[in-house]
């Protein structure tokens, strides 16, 4: 097949993917259940699990949690996968509950989205948040724990998973980043 015969299918074929990309907002509904969530025996046991399952994946000691880790000088994050009691809805909430949080913790969304395609085989959404510290105008700028990235990624409403990732600066013009240990702690041992 000739370059432009390629380009012409990818442009006009009935088989080429749907993308929608747009904004991240939540409904009102979503946000009254998402508050009565909060006031729940469930959510408490979540986010105990989350707190528990991070602690034996640090030890490499299984848990009914399964939760990747990726640590390094300049990014260090988590993914937490579905599993029992981890549905698409739990998912959502723990999203809203992280950047609740950090919100609550001198930090302010910079971008938020959603973005959905449909394949031949699938329909993938995403779902993100990007959250900074606060502004404050010192010598040397508090970046808290970084910037955080908050994904949730759902493959046909089966295949969930949560990623929280903090990139931290290096330079004169920056403090020190707290331990991420910590940011793991105020947001599931709360």
């Amino acid at each position: 097949m000739t370059f432009f015969q390629d380009l012409y299918k990818k442009l006009f074929s009935n088989s080429s993917p749907v993308a929608i990309h747009e904004l991240l907002t939540r409904s009102a509904t979503f946000l009254a259940e998402y508050s009565d969530w909060k006031k729940t025996e469930a959510s408490q046991k979540i986010l105990n699990e989350l707190s528990r399952s991070w602690h034996f994946k640090k030890n490499n000691i299984k848990s009914s949690i399964e939760i990747e880790l990726y640590i390094s000088s300049y990014s260090n994050g988590l993914t937490i996968f579905s599993g029992p009691g981890m549905d698409r809805i739990t998912f959502a909430f723990l999203m809203e509950y992280i950047k609740e949080t950090l919100l609550e913790n001198k930090y302010r969304i910079v971008h938020n989205d959603r973005k959905i395609q449909e394949t031949e085989n699938s329909v993938l959404m995403l779902e993100r948040y990007f959250l900074k510290p606060n502004p404050i105008q010192e010598a040397q700028i508090d970046q808290i724990y970084g910037n955080i990235l908050i994904e949730v990624k759902y493959q046909d409403n089966e295949e969930i998973w949560l990623k929280i990732m903090a990139n931290v600066h290096s330079g004169r013009k920056y403090k020190d980043p707290r331990d991420f240990n910590e940011l793991i702690t105020l947001l599931f041992d709360n």
